[in-house]
């Protein structure tokens, strides 16, 4: 099996709970009962994604999920049928930064509209 389709298929495992939600400009991948986000991606193409989720999630492929992004940007365009822009961010960088309080979830799942692809 090639990395990508190893990637793609324990993300995939990992967020079968998880719908997508539209709520402002964004669609936003979300698991409705414990309000855990993974990626919100707006209409412009900015991106951010959840660190924690995918920094575990990756360390059973031996991946970073910063240096190696380019696995979450290309499972979410597949995912939500989405372009990602070059801004693709995580919610949190080590030592640099972390906006984690700017993604609530709840209420995204509260007043957003699930989508359904068809």
């Amino acid at each position: 099996m090639n990395q990508k389709k190893l990637v793609n298929n324990i993300i995939e495992t990992s967020t079968t709970d998880f719908i997508p939600y539209r709520y402002r400009d964004w669609i936003w991948l979300i698991n409705p009962k414990t309000k855990e986000w993974v990626v919100s991606v707006a209409d412009s193409g900015y991106t951010f994604y959840n660190y924690e989720f995918f920094s575990n999630l990756f360390k059973y492929a031996s991946l970073n999920c910063i240096t190696d992004k380019k696995h979450i940007r290309s499972w979410t365009e597949e995912k939500l049928k989405v372009s990602i822009s070059k801004h693709c961010y995580p919610d949190y960088y080590p030592g640099d930064y972390d906006w984690k309080d700017q993604f609530d979830a709840k209420e995204v799942v509260d007043n957003g509209t699930p989508v359904v692809f068809i």
